[in-house]
């Protein structure tokens, strides 16, 4: 192999890539771009060191990438980092973004883009619903106008993990794929809305709850004879978070996802 080559991920995956990179031994940066996205691989006798991303860096960074299926490539011989962000094994790293390229080529099929736009399910969707915090945080960015990219960005999330989670509220019936843009909504939220905000928030912290409502509500610059639908699920998330009691928190979630579900 030459010391110096560049190609397209169309061409080459990234894992073959740093493949013929550990069993060769070479040491230097590889450089990727993708659109506006860009990265940075250090290799060091055929091991990779380092990696960082726009999003961020070591083995997070390098699977991110390992799942690009498009882009283009450069390798730099002789590039050394002083920054190590990668301590697992070369080995361990390609197995482990063999399979995050399987489970990406499955996302795929439902988000073959970052720009797809999610809404959430009426109440056809699943009664049972158990989330984790980290999927409730996405569900919540779901309004039929936000893109999984947008998402990604919102929350400072990787787009992977936001693309898999969506897929899997995709696959439970929670959300689907918008085939048309909607308006942008500009609609406020009604008394009905806060009565059961602030009745569920009761059941879970008591008398107090309409106050940490209240003070959510102007955290957010916002008030509640003038409070914007597309913020309702983002007000939701934010008072939940003051419910430390797990399984009280996941009731009200559930109560108010239902609400959501309506607007």
């Amino acid at each position: 192999m030459l010391d110096v080559f560049m190609g397209d991920l169309s061409q080459i995956k990234l894992v073959d890539v740093l493949r013929l990179l550990f069993a060769e031994g070479k040491t230097g940066k590889l450089i990727l771009t993708k659109g506006n996205d860009a990265g940075e691989i250090y290799v060091e006798n055929g091991a990779v060191t380092h990696a960082s991303s726009k999003a961020n860096s070591g083995e997070e960074a390098l699977f991110t990438m390992m799942t690009w299926m498009i882009g283009k490539f450069s390798f730099a011989p002789g590039a050394l980092s002083e920054e190590k962000s990668v301590e697992i094994g070369t080995n361990q790293l390609l197995e482990e973004g063999e399979k995050r390229i399987e489970e990406w080529e499955h996302i795929r099929e439902v988000i073959p883009s970052m720009n797809v736009v999610f809404r959430l399910v009426g109440h056809n969707g699943p009664n049972d619903i158990n989330l984790k915090s980290a999927e409730w945080n996405i569900l919540t960015q779901v309004d039929a106008m936000r893109s999984v990219g947008e998402i990604s960005k919102a929350l400072n999330l990787d787009e992977f993990d936001v693309a898999k989670t969506l897929y899997k509220l995709c696959s439970e019936g929670l959300v689907e794929v918008v085939e048309k843009l909607e308006t942008p909504s500009k609609k406020m939220m009604g008394r009905e809305f806060f009565k059961k905000i602030d009745g569920e928030l009761a059941k879970a912290l008591g008398p107090i709850a309409s106050v940490i409502v209240d003070d959510q509500i102007a955290e957010m610059g916002e008030q509640r004879d003038a409070f914007p639908q597309n913020k309702a699920a983002e007000l939701v998330e934010a008072v939940s978070s003051e419910i430390a009691d797990e399984g009280k928190r996941i009731r009200f979630q559930r109560s108010m996802l239902e609400v959501l579900r309506d607007l």
